[in-house]
């Protein structure tokens, strides 16, 4: 895992409300600030859009590209 490193996800995988599944779907993010000592890491994604994972999503809920 590395800055500038392309990342899959589905940002509303865990949405709880009636419409959701007509908005769900994989979205390519890039990853843009890693915190190893706290174990997260940050996404850039869509219209300046951004998110966090812990590291120990790789693999189950965020996918590496490349």
């Amino acid at each position: 895992m590395r800055i500038g490193q392309k990342v899959r996800f589905d940002p509303f995988a865990d949405a709880k409300c009636a419409d959701v599944g007509a908005i769900r779907g994989t979205v390519t993010g890039t990853i843009v600030a890693i915190y190893p000592n706290h174990h997260w890491f940050s996404v850039a994604w869509g219209n300046k859009q951004r998110t966090s994972f812990h590291i120990s999503d790789v693999g189950s809920v965020v996918t590496l590209i490349g």
